[in-house]
Parts: C-alpha cells; sequence; structure tokens
C-alpha cells in the first residue's frame, strides 16, 4: 500500500509545476501575464502588473481588436483587426503604460511595470 500512496503524489506535483510555467521574478511577480479581449469589448484584466522584462500576451476572441499604447517606452502597439490569436509583448521599462482599443470606443487597460532585482531596465 506504501508504494501506491507514493505513485499517487506525482499528479499533484506536476500539476504544481504546469501551473507555475511561466514563473515568477523575486517579487512574486509572474513573468508573463494574460489579458483577454473578449466579444463584450473588454479587455480582461484591465490591470496587469509585470516586472521589468516580463511579458503581456493578448488573447482575442473571435471579434476583432488592437492594442495602441499612449505613453512612450511601451513595446510597438498590436496593429490591425486582430482576432483569434495571441500576440506578446515584452516590457523592458519600469512604468506605467494605458492602452486602448481603437476600434471600440471605452475599451482600455493598463499594464504595470515594477522593478526587478538585477535587471537592467532601458533608459
Amino acid at each position: 500500500m506504501r508504494g501506491i500512496a507514493r505513485y499517487l503524489l506525482i499528479p499533484p506535483a506536476l500539476a504544481a509545476l504546469a501551473c507555475s510555467s511561466y514563473g515568477d521574478d523575486d517579487n512574486g511577480l509572474p513573468l508573463n501575464s494574460t489579458v483577454t479581449a473578449g466579444q463584450n469589448n473588454v479587455f480582461a484584466p484591465s490591470e496587469v502588473r509585470v516586472p521589468a522584462g516580463g511579458s503581456v500576451t493578448w488573447s482575442f476572441g473571435p471579434v476583432a481588436h488592437n492594442v495602441t499604447f499612449s505613453s512612450s517606452g511601451a513595446p510597438a502597439d498590436i496593429e490591425g483587426e486582430n482576432a483569434d490569436t495571441q500576440v506578446v509583448r515584452t516590457f523592458a521599462s519600469v512604468g506605467v503604460f494605458d492602452y486602448e482599443c481603437t476600434i471600440h470606443p471605452g475599451m482600455t487597460g493598463r499594464v504595470v511595470v515594477e522593478n526587478r532585482p538585477g535587471y537592467m531596465t532601458s533608459p
């Protein structure tokens, strides 16, 4: 019976590894966050926090969206009309980066990029 119990512990351990595939920085921030742009014309979550050098994945459902940043230091905009795809942007600079979908007025979000110990940020 002991041998079987030992094997029963393996699946939860593997599940824990799968859930942390993006990893965390030293401050516990996820190195990658996902924002969903859904049919209801809302970015969810509306604000994400990542460390400098971290990335955000925008997941677009069946309705077309884009992402236009309003401040300098942000990565490239996600231009065009994107549906049924995922697009990743990496944030090298510390700061607050507001963005909007110019296709749908009022559809906005924010990426807060925090300092990461030992990471050289862009000027």
